[in-house]
């Protein structure tokens, strides 16, 4: 169950950021420096959240799981998206 809860955890955080960021680029970025820069803009705070999401769900969730459980996390919450 720690599984299932900590990928969806991490789908709706980086998801969530995703669709802030988005809107902040489409609202006021395009329409000032273009549309190539803007999502060069976002790019790296995207990296980011999906990072420090990454770590924080398995700090909080998966203490006592191996690695092999920790990339099926981030496997299940990349499968989210689809």
């Amino acid at each position: 169950m720690k599984l299932v809860t900590s990928s969806a955890v991490y789908f709706a955080i980086v998801f969530g950021a995703g669709f802030v960021f988005g809107t902040v680029r489409v609202v006021w970025l395009v329409p000032t420096v273009g549309v190539r820069i803007a999502e060069l803009t976002e790019l790296p705070l995207m990296l980011a959240v999906v990072f420090f999401a990454a770590r924080w769900v398995n700090r909080r969730f998966l203490r006592e799981f191996r690695d092999g459980v920790l990339s099926d996390v981030g496997r299940r919450g990349v499968a989210s998206f689809g």
